[in-house]
């Protein structure tokens, strides 16, 4: 089953094209074998269904801003960009929820709990930390990874310089989002007389090794795990007392972690140099000296907001990740793009219905596992925002999509049965 979800999750890429389009349509037609009260069940326990019409509603905003857009404003040269918008707004997340909607159903059929929803992700983190250690010890084997992924990407000769080290169709920021919410579900996830330590820490080496080769988001997103795992806490005082202690063992980290990082960004490897880089900006957050100038300046060039009053409030109805020949500018910063598809108002909109989407099974459960991913995806998400698009397909947001659901579904199913299937 976790190879399933592997492939579900990382879309390896096998094909020239891209391998989502394909299963899609083949899963659905798996789904149709079942039962339709079993399957509309699912969809609607699990809040597929409200999610799926919550996008579907921003769809017809985005459809009358676009025209109204191109009759106030015009338009631009940029069809592409807009049509692309609709795509990632529609028909990524609504292949992701048919893929998720047949796990729902095997795991139905299973009896899985949140224990199973967990470690088959875990696993399925294991298989693409393999596929790491062999890319980057077997050179060979990694150009067979890469040569069915984007041109644009893996024949980037800084690119290959320094990461990409996987069999995924996408080893950038929101790998290792993905990536690093896995690592971050396996810190707080209470694995007790269930699977072994040692098991359970070269999981997490195996993950943590796979996202210092590909991307540093993931490093920031386990820090953040790490930092919930430490704090929650029922107790106030509790809380109180472990910042207190973090807070004066911070300095002594920071320190000792900046000395390693000087020491690797001398390395010939330009890898090892990449990640201590990564890895010294991420502690420079920490330091009382914040961002450094170079995280400032590399913000400051994607920053472009919408010059007109329309634009800026309702939104121009297409994302600028790809529109630098038409507008003379481009970002992949997640948050821009938002405002100027979906303007301040739709993005309040989008970002309050995924906010309460995400938290919600906080409050629906009383099992503090399930609380604990629930707060840690949606501050990872709204940070992860600042770096990178989370509309559309990518491995983070499948996680994100993946877990929720399941937990939507396991919640109602203790709920219906009284059965305690969250362990």
């Amino acid at each position: 089953m976790y190879l399933i979800l592997f492939v579900f999750l990382f879309q390896p890429p096998i094909i020239p094209i891209s391998l989502i389009y394909i299963l899609g349509p083949f899963v659905l037609m798996l789904i149709l074998r079942y039962n339709n009260k079993t399957v509309g069940n699912i969809l609607y326990k699990s809040k597929i269904l409200w999610l799926s019409h919550f996008l579907l509603i921003l769809a017809f905003y985005l459809v009358l801003i676009n025209s109204l857009d191109i009759l106030i404003v015009g338009d631009k040269g940029i069809l592409l960009a807009r049509l692309r918008s609709f795509n990632q707004l529609l028909l990524l997340p609504g292949i992701q929820f048919i893929l998720i909607t047949y796990l729902l159903i095997i795991y139905e059929k299973n009896n899985y709990s949140l224990f199973d929803v967990v470690r088959l992700l875990m696993l399925a983190g294991c298989v693409q930390g393999l596929c790491a250690i062999v890319a980057f010890l077997v050179p060979p084997v990694r150009s067979l990874f890469l040569a069915m992924g984007p041109e644009t990407l893996y024949t980037n000769e800084w690119y290959l310089e320094r990461r990409g080290y996987g069999f995924s169709s996408v080893l950038i920021d929101t790998f290792g989002f993905g990536m690093g919410l896995i690592a971050g579900y396996i810190v707080l996830y209470d694995w007790r007389k269930k699977i072994r330590k040692i098991y359970v820490v070269l999981s997490l080496l195996l993950i943590l090794f796979s996202i210092a080769v590909n991307s540093r988001t993931g490093i920031l997103v386990f820090v953040i795990a790490l930092l919930i795992r430490l704090l929650y806490d029922r107790n106030i005082f509790k809380v109180l007392i472990k910042l207190t202690i973090l807070t004066a063992l911070s300095g002594i980290i920071i320190s000792f972690a900046q000395k390693i990082a000087e020491v690797g960004v001398k390395s010939e490897n330009y890898t090892i140099a990449w990640i201590s880089i990564a890895f010294s900006q991420i502690m420079d957050l920490f330091s009382s000296d914040g961002a450094t100038v170079d995280e400032m300046v590399f913000i400051s060039e994607f920053v472009d907001f919408p010059h007109n009053f329309f634009e800026f409030l309702f939104g121009s109805g297409h994302w600028i990740y790809d529109t630098g020949k038409e507008l003379g500018f481009r970002s992949d910063i997640g948050w821009f793009n938002l405002f100027w598809e979906f303007g301040v108002l739709g993005t309040v909109i989008l970002i309050t219905g995924m906010i309460c989407f995400m938290i919600r099974p906080f409050f629906l459960s009383i099992d503090d596992q399930l609380r604990r991913i629930c707060l840690f995806n949606t501050i990872s998400y709204l940070i992860v925002l600042i770096k990178a698009i989370l509309l559309g397909y990518n491995p983070g947001s499948f996680v994100i999509y993946y877990f929720t659901f399941c937990s939507y579904y396991l919640i109602w199913k203790q709920k219906e049965t009284n059965i305690k299937y969250i362990n």
